[in-house]
């Protein structure tokens, strides 16, 4: 099934940008889904690699997760035909029967990681998805100075609320103090 995952309060929907997660195995894919849904991303899921170079070429996405092996079009078809239609976009492959010459031949079609299923800790995948936002800021010519939401990671939606006060004086002289408990 696909469809859209949204952000439960705090964050906002969409706040660090839009991914796609295509999988044919359906559990697998929600979980991705819900992984990047709970860090402040918009989602979209799609079964296969038809359906997702589908939705990329409807609407632009910031990073693409996709496993590798799929019926009809496989991740690294998808890989290709991304590079074409939508080259800033971050493509990240995943598969279950990884080995060396396949991950090699993936980044030489440009993808930016590749990665062996069962995925460990999901806090790895958050930082992999911040790296990726980084990579899609340069490939779009992003000043690296430039703050965005995608550079901020913290885990309590509280935060959310001094991460977009942090974005909007980020530009200015004024001077910001931030209080509160320790930790902070």
């Amino acid at each position: 099934m696909s469809g859209a995952a949204t952000v439960p309060g705090g964050r906002g929907a969409g706040a660090r940008g839009r991914v796609l997660v295509v999988d044919d195995q359906p559990s697998f894919r929600r979980l991705l889904a819900r992984v990047m849904a709970d860090d402040g991303f918009a989602v979209d899921e799609a079964r296969d690699g038809r359906e997702g170079l589908q939705k990329a070429r409807e609407g632009a996405y910031d990073l693409v997760l996709s496993d590798v092996s799929m019926p009809g079009l496989d991740g690294m078809g998808l890989l290709e035909a991304l590079s074409q239609a939508a080259p800033s976009t971050v493509v990240v492959l995943i598969t279950a029967y990884g080995s060396v010459p396949d991950a090699v031949e993936a980044m030489r079609l440009g993808a930016f990681d590749y990665l062996s299923k069962p995925l460990g800790d999901p806090e790895d995948l958050r930082l992999l998805a911040a790296r990726a936002m980084s990579e899609r800021r340069r490939r779009q010519g992003t000043p690296e100075g430039t703050l965005q939401a995608g550079d901020l990671v913290y885990e309590h939606p509280a935060m959310g609320a001094v991460a977009e006060a942090a974005i909007r004086v980020a530009g200015s002289d004024a001077t910001v103090l931030i209080t509160g408990e320790s930790g902070t």
